[in-house]
């Protein structure tokens, strides 16, 4: 599988910054705005709607 890089370090899946999940699915930008940067949703995420990914789990991080 390829290496995904992910800055998202509250997910169960985050390990040193790299996704350990099996299947990652992304969501489509649903403010359908193409110039968004992820790091403007916030800084803590609680759900995949926060993260654009819709594998994202909270971990015990």
């Amino acid at each position: 599988m390829t290496d995904v890089k992910c800055s998202v370090d509250n997910c169960r899946y985050n390990n040193d910054l790299e996704c350990e999940a099996d299947t990652i699915q992304v969501a489509k930008n649903f403010l359908g705005e193409n110039d968004m940067e992820v790091g403007m949703m916030g800084k803590d995420s609680s759900d995949s709607a926060q993260t654009k990914c819709v594998t994202f789990k909270p971990g015990n991080k």
